[in-house]
């Protein structure tokens, strides 16, 4: 397997806090940057794989995001509390 830098943060598909659309994504390195200075979970180094990364859902790569290709899973479902559409969608 190849070692690689990664210039953003790998977000497995089955992350139940945030996801992300590799297609909008610049590799700006913000949400890097947030995780591994402000939060101290990425590491600076080498990682082979999401395999390597230990997320914590918190989504502060997701508000770092300036292009929005990650962003928050919604907690809420189509449903609302009384088990009717909620009024926004």
């Amino acid at each position: 397997m190849s070692e690689r830098y990664p210039k953003s943060v790998p977000v497995s598909p089955d992350n139940p806090a945030i996801e992300k659309d590799e297609d909008i994504c610049a590799n700006c390195s913000h949400c890097l940057a947030v995780c591994a200075e402000e939060i101290g979970v990425a590491q600076p180094c080498k990682v082979t794989g999401a395999d390597d990364f230990t997320c914590i859902h918190c989504g502060q790569c997701a508000a770092a995001c300036p292009e929005r290709a990650i962003r928050a899973k919604s907690q809420l479902s189509d449903k609302g509390a009384r088990g009717g559409k909620l009024p926004w969608l």
